[in-house]
């Protein structure tokens, strides 16, 4: 089974623009979700991403190699499950 780079990191349009709190970004794509639970072996990362203006800037992750990535909606909240 290929792992998927999971990385996740708080979500700064929270409370303002968004309404919910963190950012799972599974293979470049990106989720939006209340909560989060990571079972699989996790660890910090500095990244290179695109900016909303085109260029780039660094962002802080807690990063995941993970075999399943799930989102189940439990008493309004919406979760990721990684494993």
């Amino acid at each position: 089974m290929k792992k998927q780079i999971v990385l996740i990191r708080f979500n700064t349009n929270y409370p303002n623009k968004s309404d919910k709190k963190w950012r799972i970004i599974v293979d470049s794509v990106q989720h939006l979700v209340d909560e989060f639970m990571v079972t699989s072996k996790s660890f910090s990362s500095e990244d290179i991403v695109s900016d909303d203006k085109g260029g780039t800037i660094v962002k802080y992750h807690v990063t995941t190699h993970a075999k399943s990535v799930s989102f189940v909606t439990s008493k309004g909240l919406l979760k990721a499950i990684i494993k």
